[in-house]
């Protein structure tokens, strides 16, 4: 299975396969970012990175290079950077999107695996059919899933 980055938090597939309601509780108890703050604060990030990598180096790398080369290359750092950042902020996010899912599935089964992501909305036993690892959320009073499948 290829991990790809999603370009929005909309786009993570543990949110694309809830329902809207769910979804929509899911994105704000994870405080999940638009699509435009996800990009500024990356995009603002990774200038300031940029900007400390060319104060410091500038006396032993950019020194002694041509002025194009260097801004070639100081360009090539922010677009890694951005890259990097947005990896690790997608990364984060999901996480805390999948922690969300399983607090809103307490006592029951959930509709995607918080392991690996798949979506078990169709799934019918109580583990997960791509990585095998259990679908019931423990209740903390113990009681049993009011929804589970029926084998």
């Amino acid at each position: 299975m290829a991990f790809l980055i999603p370009l929005t938090i909309e786009r993570i597939p543990e949110v694309q396969s809830l329902p809207a309601a769910t979804r929509t509780l899911v994105l704000s108890k994870a405080k999940a970012p638009g699509p435009f703050r996800l990009w500024a604060s990356t995009f603002v990030q990774s200038v300031a990175f940029t900007l400390v990598l060319t104060l410091l180096g500038h006396n032993v790398w950019f020194g002694t290079l041509a002025p194009l080369p260097a801004t070639a290359f100081i360009i090539g750092i922010l677009l890694v950077s951005m890259v990097i950042m947005h990896a690790w902020k997608i990364t984060r996010i999901r996480g805390q999107i999948r922690f969300g899912i399983e607090e809103a599935s307490r006592g029951g089964w959930t509709p995607i695996c918080t392991r690996c992501g798949f979506d078990c909305s169709r799934a019918q036993s109580d583990r997960c059919p791509e990585c095998g690892s259990p679908r019931q959320i423990p209740n903390p009073g113990g009681s049993p899933p009011p929804n589970a499948p029926e084998n």
